[in-house]
């Protein structure tokens, strides 16, 4: 392991033992649930380490677990002085002797879990004064640059937690390190903008574990599966005689008294794919849980080349109509509800792609 890594980590575990510690912890009592255990890590692990952004694959996981709502990684300072870069560390960042670094040491909370420590020098010269000043609240890095289309190259791994090693895991702390990285964030040219090391929590499993995966109410798993393989073939699902299969009739006369007249009112996008074109974009449903009166279907959609910064989570709500799943509204960080700005009829709240 680099020396750099070393200290790094070394830090970030003074920090976690710091912070205020969780009394109850991760359970893994015998090799199935070790097995498990095993698996979710290096699930998450592998996720994170082959992703171009650490924090949109956090929130992927908090979604699909449940964590909070809405899903969202915040950042909140650590504790510790600021440390200086080293000579590696400035060769690694490309930058001279006297080029001014920023250093940042923060944890990364999803609701009121803490999912990791971590802490970065970024050049400040290679950001637009924009990224640099909401670098000073509780954005996370990876989302402060995504204009820049980062991508991660990855130099240094390790895992500290290993529940199929000899030890006693009876109870595991939430609070203690599972994995950790090292990792350069480049813009789009290449170009380094931060060296990142980050410790990851038990927490990822504790969270997991206590929320538990929702009951997935049957059936509304196959109907939003076959609605978004309409959506890939690039089905006009807006036209009246087909969105009458799939919506509920509210829904549906919203969205045809919305283009009444040939007028483009509230919705001048396809819900179904957050666009107007769907060429080139890419849907994977994250999660289906609910009661049998109503369930939520959770997408993230991107495009392809777009990088993250194009990437969002959005969700539909399905109710029961005469024995069949439909879709009663559309959900997503702009809009929390497509159902209720049809019905205001409100011209300010249009999204244009």
């Amino acid at each position: 392991m680099r020396k750099g890594f070393r200290r790094a980590i070394a830090g970030l575990l003074l920090v976690a033992s710091s912070l205020h510690a969780r009394t109850d912890g991760f359970v893994v009592p015998d090799a199935a649930a070790r097995a498990r255990a095993e698996a979710q890590i290096t699930q998450i692990d592998t996720a994170i380490r082959t992703s171009d952004s650490a924090t949109l694959t956090l929130e992927k996981w908090c979604a699909a677990n449940h964590m909070a709502d809405p899903p969202q990684v915040i950042v909140k300072k650590g504790r510790g002085s600021a440390m200086q870069a080293n000579a590696t560390e400035r060769q690694q960042l490309r930058v001279s002797a006297t080029e001014p670094l920023v250093y940042r040491r923060v944890l990364l909370l999803c609701g009121d879990h803490i999912l990791s420590e971590a802490e970065n020098w970024y050049v400040p010269s290679r950001l637009t004064p924009e990224m640099n000043e909401a670098l000073k609240g509780s954005e996370p890095f990876g989302k402060v640059v995504q204009p820049l289309m980062p991508k991660r190259q990855s130099l240094s791994q390790r895992r500290q937690w290993a529940p199929l090693k000899a030890g006693d895991w009876t109870l595991a702390r939430c609070s203690q390190p599972a994995f950790s990285h090292q990792a350069l964030v480049l813009d789009g040219k290449g170009q380094p903008l931060a060296l990142v090391t980050e410790l990851y929590r038990l927490e990822l499993l504790c969270a997991a574990e206590k929320t538990g995966a929702a009951a997935e109410p049957a059936g509304a798993r196959a109907f939003i599966e076959a609605v978004l393989g309409r959506v890939r073939k690039d089905e006009a699902l807006l036209l009246p005689d087909k969105l009458k299969t799939i919506a509920t009739p509210r829904l549906a006369r919203a969205i045809e008294k919305n283009s009444a007249g040939g007028e483009i009112g509230v919705l001048d996008y396809d819900p179904f794919c957050l666009c107007q074109d769907n060429d080139g974009v890419h849907i994977e449903l994250v999660d289906v849980s609910g009661t049998a009166a109503q369930a939520v279907a959770t997408m993230w959609i991107w495009w392809a080349g777009a990088g993250p910064s194009w990437e969002r989570l959005y969700r539909m709500t399905l109710v029961p109509e005469q024995g069949q799943w439909r879709i009663a509204d559309f959900a997503e960080k702009d809009r929390k509800s497509l159902l209720a700005a049809l019905q205001a009829g409100s011209r300010d709240t249009k999204i244009r792609n």
